[in-house]
């Protein structure tokens, strides 16, 4: 079940690299297609090679989150709408997302990490994350919180927690991503447009 999972997370995220990459000079929707067909193909075609052995090596486990946001940006692109995170949020998420890479890489003598395989740890983190979710009206996150759960309680791709809920290619795409918010030209309001034409 875990080589099934994670066949299938690697197939959202290189379809989601592979989409970004297309809407560059195509469509979203177009783009969307193509990136995700294509990865699917590659992903099936390429399944005990080298190539995807490396990759896993090197990105799994993918856990919940990083496909998860993958799926939401995709929907972005396509016209469904979620509520986005604020710059605030994601800079506040990077800070602690490095702290917590830090501690468990021994750099403090706390490590977080360990306490994602079980026990009052794991069970506080989720509770925060989905009050959290629920306060802001991020229902993407509240389902990445119960996919989450679910699979490290079936002990699917991780036992840990903290797998399913992070990823260390965050430490990039956030970055990236507050500065594309942070240097984005404000969207002008249709309504606010129409109120003052009338």
């Amino acid at each position: 079940m875990t080589a099934v999972y994670e066949l299938c997370a690697a197939a959202v995220v290189f379809g989601w690299c592979i989409s970004r990459i297309l809407g560059l000079v195509v469509s979203p929707a177009r783009a969307t297609a193509l990136g995700y067909g294509l990865s699917a193909v590659i992903v099936l075609l390429s399944y005990s090679s080298f190539l995807t052995g490396m990759f896993t090596a090197l990105l799994a486990p993918y856990g919940v989150l990083l496909p998860a946001l993958a799926l939401q940006n995709s929907a972005h692109g396509l016209g469904f709408q979620t509520k986005p995170y604020s710059i605030a949020e994601m800079l506040a998420a990077f800070g602690l997302y490095l702290f917590f890479l830090m501690a468990s890489a021994g750099v403090f003598e706390w490590d977080p990490y360990r306490y994602g395989y079980g026990g009052q740890g794991a069970a506080i983190v989720a509770v925060l994350l989905s009050g959290y979710a629920l306060w802001r009206g991020h229902i993407v996150l509240l389902g990445v919180v119960i996919v989450a759960q679910a699979l490290w309680l079936l002990d699917i791709a991780s036992s840990n927690l903290f797998d399913h809920l992070s990823h260390v290619l965050l430490v990039f795409i956030l970055p990236i991503t507050i500065l594309r918010r942070a240097t984005q030209k404000p969207q002008p309001d249709p309504d606010s447009e129409n109120r003052r034409a009338g």
